[in-house]
């Protein structure tokens, strides 16, 4: 059974990151973070140069960003259901390896 690894970016530059967070995106094999669609995404910008040749990526691209108001009921529906999709997606990754979410901030 593997693990759901959240690792932290800190506040924007890999020198500031912890110790542990460097150390878990390194040796990682299956990487996952969030990004608009067609854009690389600011956490997998932040990791550049940092992951193994061989990593697994998982971008989950949002459906919707600035497209529909956020107090609107079906943005609120389609990002439910995107997080739902999300997590057990990742729920079924960690199944059988550790899969590390990259979180900015």
């Amino acid at each position: 059974m593997g693990r759901v690894i959240c690792c932290g970016l800190g506040p924007g530059d890999p020198d500031l990151m912890s110790v542990r967070a460097d150390r878990f995106i390194r040796t990682a094999r299956h990487v996952a973070y969030f990004r608009k669609k067609g854009r690389p995404g600011q956490a997998r910008r932040i990791v550049e140069g940092m992951l193994a040749p061989d990593v697994r990526e998982y971008p989950m691209e949002y459906p919707v960003t600035t497209e529909l108001p956020f107090d609107s009921p079906q943005y609120n529906t389609i990002l439910a259901s995107f997080y739902d999709e999300w997590a057990a997606r990742i729920e079924t990754l960690a199944r059988t390896s550790d899969i590390v979410v990259l979180c900015e901030g």
